[in-house]
């Protein structure tokens, strides 16, 4: 849904205008971007970053297990003319079906065709000639239309003729995931699971998506996690894990992931290169082995960690930061932030330059969202906007049937009149009456029949229309509004990205070009904050939303009951025990909404 859209946009737009002023308020020194050290509160163990061995800790208190890797296979890998399919594949669900990965070496052809199909059905099918070595894109719509849960999809690259058997293909199944919606949402609700750093949150839901099977959701997180937190090792122990499930062991990527869990990995050597033909302008051209062999989509949803590819249920929503803006307690990172306060740079931790390169990311990420958002809102509001002037134009369509009908109506009375006692004045009866009586009653039927149908397909076009309208959750012209506003910030959050990517690529040699990128870096890393509060801000709205649903239909089905039936009282009493635990519910995620909005005031205000 997208109520209470149009306030939060506000806020953040404004978060934005105070934003363009406020760089010669920052500190003289840029923010720290280590690392956070292990802490204890409240009784809850803070995992370091970095230690496998207290990320199972954390696992362990939140009933999860996350094992060693043991020993490592060693493989070939792929051939150059191979063609090695990712994902999906097994098990995947509705909101987690989002694109398809396949690889291809220097030698593939550019012969093959790319297909889904169930059963002998063909969904999908085009020749498959991939500008890069790697090949990431959405699942074709005609794939998601066609898709019922239980259902087997074949999908590969196939080839006709001699190369038939060459064929490469994979299965995967729709679930309904809901017991991981279920776990992943008790989780994030535990104070042990709230109090780490984003980058060991993030691990672990990813590791409720391995506990129940979703290995191809599991690994495009993992990949999403590496795109944020590219000095991280704990996402390569996952990809390991994952590509041994799916058996993808002899493939490049499971290579490069096991080099770095044996800790003799390097993101800076270049042997994988890009299909020839390739651009220069192109990242591809640029890029090293283990960055291609590593990609994640790019527009999948980040959420207020950093990254969130997949989207069970929407969970979550009534945590509230553990610290105020501007502020950072132990062990814990404000929402798009770095979990450190200015002015305690430790031994080992990024530079300025590196933490405004990872500022550089999170806008990028966020503008992403933000980007994806908007165009969603902006599909809604044009159907709604289709869907109104279709229903105007049958409203006149039922109205001039109704005319028309009362017109047959009353060429039936007048017919009649004549068969009955004669009056006087009355002119006489036409030769032919009972032909054309017969004839206006026909005439009749068919007037009412069409107003009948013009009738029925204005009340399809008025529930389609307030269906939409529930889902956006306000009527067009809120929407529309609030879609402009979103457009107006991802375009700002654009323009945040591409300024702190060239301030972070810009040359340092000299004091002025040193203190320019500190101006930099302090600015993208308060556009960070900002839009990461926004993003726990808008999922908070998402769960308040969804629990205010609740409550009404609970409120609909009891008010539908008979109290003074003791058949029903029981029911009536189960309900009502519902609406209370639910009203709680609402009115606890409502205040923490609240609080959430007061803190991005006074982070602005600071």
């Amino acid at each position: 849904m997208l109520k209470h859209k149009m306030s939060g946009l506000l806020l953040l737009l404004v978060a934005a205008g105070l934003m363009f002023g406020c760089g010669d308020k920052a500190a003289d020194e840029p923010a720290d971007t280590g690392k956070t050290t292990p802490a204890s509160t409240d009784d809850v163990f803070v995992a370091k970053e970095g230690s496998l061995e207290d990320l199972q800790k954390v696992a362990a208190a939140l009933d999860l297990e996350i094992s060693d890797v043991g020993e490592i296979e060693v493989h070939r890998g792929s051939g150059d003319d191979d063609v090695t399919i990712y994902w999906p594949q097994e098990n995947v669900t509705k909101e987690g079906l989002q694109t398809f990965r396949i690889d291809v070496g220097d030698e593939y052809e550019d012969d093959g065709t790319l297909e889904f199909r169930i059963g002998k059905k063909v969904l999908y099918s085009e020749p498959f000639a991939p500008e890069d070595t790697v090949t990431v894109a959405a699942i074709p719509q005609s794939v998601l239309d066609a898709l019922k849960r239980g259902k087997t999809v074949k999908w590969g690259v196939f080839y006709e003729g001699r190369k038939k058997r060459d064929s490469v293909s994979r299965t995967f199944k729709l679930v309904d995931g809901k017991k991981a919606s279920k776990r992943l949402k008790k989780m994030e609700g535990s104070k042990h699971f709230q109090r780490q750093i984003p980058l060991t949150r993030e691990l672990l839901r990813t590791q409720v998506l391995e506990d129940h099977r979703l290995y191809s959701e599991a690994l495009v997180q993992y990949l999403g996690i590496l795109q944020v937190w590219p000095d991280s090792i704990q996402p390569f122990r996952g990809i390991v894990m994952c590509c041994r499930r799916m058996d993808l062991k002899e493939t490049p990527l499971f290579t490069i992931a096991s080099t770095f869990v044996r800790g003799k990995g390097s993101k800076t050597s270049s042997q994988y290169k890009p299909r020839p033909g390739a651009t220069p302008n192109t990242p591809q051209a640029h890029t090293s082995e283990a960055k291609i062999v590593l990609r994640a989509p790019t527009f999948q949803n980040r959420g207020p960690d950093g990254f969130r590819p997949t989207q069970l249920g929407e969970h979550g929503g009534t945590k509230q930061p553990t610290s105020q803006p501007g502020t950072t307690a132990p062990g814990t990172a404000q929402p798009g932030g770095t979990g450190v306060q200015p002015g305690t740079a430790r031994p080992g931790d990024p530079t300025p330059h590196e933490g405004l390169g990872r500022h550089a990311d999170e806008l990028q990420a966020h503008a992403t969202a933000q980007a994806q958002e908007a165009k969603m809102m902006r599909e809604l509001a044009t159907q709604m906007g289709s869907l109104q002037n279709e229903i105007q134009n049958q409203e006149r369509e039922e109205a001039d049937a109704r005319q028309v009908l009362a017109e047959k109506e009353a060429e039936v009375a007048r017919l009649e009149a004549y068969k009955g006692e004669r009056q006087p004045g009355m002119p006489p009866p036409p030769e032919n009456l009972d032909e054309l009586y017969e004839q206006a009653i026909k005439d009749r039927n068919a007037a009412e029949a069409r107003l009948e149908k013009e009738r029925l397909d204005l009340a399809k076009l008025q529930k389609q229309y307030t269906e939409l309208q529930t889902q956006a959750g306000m009527d067009l012209n809120e929407l529309q509004e609030a879609t402009r506003m979103a457009e107006k910030m991802a375009e700002h959050l654009q323009g945040e990205a591409d300024k702190a990517r060239a301030a972070f690529e810009m040359e340092t040699g000299t004091p002025e070009q040193q203190e320019q990128m500190r101006q930099a870096a302090r600015i993208a890393e308060r556009e960070a904050n900002i839009a990461g509060y926004r993003a726990e801000i808008n999922k908070a709205e998402k769960a308040t939303q969804e629990t205010e649903k609740k409550v009404m239909d609970l409120r609909r089905q009891i008010a539908g009951l008979d109290p003074d039936d003791p058949t029903e009282a029981g029911e009536i009493a189960r309900l009502n025990q519902q609406m209370t635990d639910l009203n709680e519910q609402w009115q606890s995620e409502r205040q923490a909404l609240q609080e959430m909005k007061d803190q991005l005031e006074e982070f602005l205000r600071n």
